[in-house]
């Protein structure tokens, strides 16, 4: 694919997209465009980077995402997207037909699952015939489980004579803040989200999802107990409805039947107020909760976690994997256990690990099982990516 940028981030000036931009500029040899609506905003954060950017060029380029037409001459210019510009719900679409209509490869950094169906039943079939590599959820939301989850099931498949993965539960540990358009995303999420998206596997095609494991409902419902394994208290982690689908998705690709979980961990108490953040959240379905988390909660505009905030966050990613479809509540023991951990905030990890899942893709380091498609990104390029976040 000859094309005169290898990379095009839109969405650049968000407060995301500007980590994902600096990330691209550090990257020698590559050629990058920087895009978005606001062409001095651009050229605000383009004149900021130059003076340490190793990226062989870099440009700006202001285009609407309601302007279909520059959209897709946007497009036909990168061989990879990477979209930062949500809610996605909103907004995210047209620039998912452009790089169809543009046979350009897309990733982005969504964590809102409703969206993810409609491109998967939307452009999935069209994305595999025209060998175009479409994978949504490239940031914290969800690599960072879905590759913890690749990694458990590629170790226990190294494990001589072990049995079969039915079940895999993941807890989660975050340690920084939140930015506006996460939050504003969250809240979008829940108030657009439809009865088709809330079921454990709506990111696989209906037809297919008669017989499968379902998650037992124990720990689907975020309920706080004494976790025998973790030798902890297990209680609701917020993105886990979002995780636990794209993961979810990640083993249907691969051929897999296994009921993830995901949860925190902590104290007793620590796991009550867990559930009681998550119902705060819920609050946000209403024009009432709404406005008064935007009042007390939600961080201005365009705004995210200071530099010392995010200097001194983190998150860890732990799993145990089981031959039983209920896991520890059959109280087995694990038959494998992985981890991954980063010394960052989540917003340094989406901007790095969004970058290495685009750099994979053009770069040749998909996996052989596929040749395009709406796909995960442990389904897309898994083990370059895992080998990829290690070396960093």
């Amino acid at each position: 694919m000859s094309r005169p940028f290898d990379v095009i981030v839109y969405g650049a000036t968000g407060f995301t997209g500007k980590l994902v931009a600096a990330e691209l500029s550090t990257r020698a040899d590559l050629k990058i465009t920087l895009a978005g609506r606001s062409n001095e905003k651009l050229q605000a954060l383009a004149k900021r980077l130059q003076p340490t950017a190793k990226c062989a060029r870099m440009d700006v380029e202001a285009v609407s995402v309601t302007d279909t037409l520059a959209l897709e001459k946007l497009c036909r210019k990168g061989r990879v997207v990477i979209a930062c510009a949500g809610p996605f719900l909103q907004v995210g679409m047209p620039v998912v037909d452009a790089c169809i209509a543009a046979g350009t490869h897309y990733v982005d950094i969504t964590g809102e699952f409703p969206f993810v169906r409609r491109v998967i039943e939307k452009h999935h079939a069209a994305a595999e015939q025209a060998h175009l590599f479409i994978v949504p959820c490239g940031g914290f939301d969800c690599v960072a489980s879905d590759i913890a989850n690749h990694y458990t099931h590629r170790l226990a498949s190294q494990r001589q004579g072990a049995l079969p993965v039915r079940a895999v539960e993941a807890a989660v540990g975050v340690k920084g803040g939140a930015s506006r358009g996460t939050m504003e995303s969250i809240a979008n999420l829940l108030r657009t989200v439809q009865r088709s998206d809330l079921h454990p596997h709506c990111l696989i095609p209906q037809k297919e999802r008669k017989g499968r494991t379902m998650p037992p409902k124990e720990l689907a419902a975020g309920t706080v107990a004494f976790h025998p394994h973790f030798n902890r208290y297990r209680g609701p982690f917020v993105m886990a409805p979002v995780n636990e689908r794209v993961v979810r998705r990640s083993d249907y690709l691969a051929g897999r039947d296994v009921a993830y979980t995901e949860m925190s961990l902590g104290s007793w108490s620590q796991g009550q107020r867990a559930r009681v953040a998550a119902m705060m959240i819920l609050g946000a379905r209403y024009d009432a909760g709404l406005a008064l988390l935007r009042r007390l909660v939600f961080p201005a505009e365009g705004d995210g976690p200071s530099d010392e905030v995010r200097r001194n966050g983190g998150f860890s990613v732990k799993t145990l994997a089981y031959a039983s479809p209920r896991g520890s509540l059959d109280k087995t023991k694990p038959i494998a256990s992985a981890g991954v951990s980063y010394s960052r905030d989540a917003y340094t990890f989406t901007a790095v690990s969004a970058v290495e899942t685009a750099l994979a893709i053009i770069q040749g380091e998909t996996s052989p099982a596929f040749v395009g498609g709406v796909l995960t990104a442990s389904a897309a390029v898994g083990d370059a990516l895992l080998a990829r976040l290690k070396s960093r």
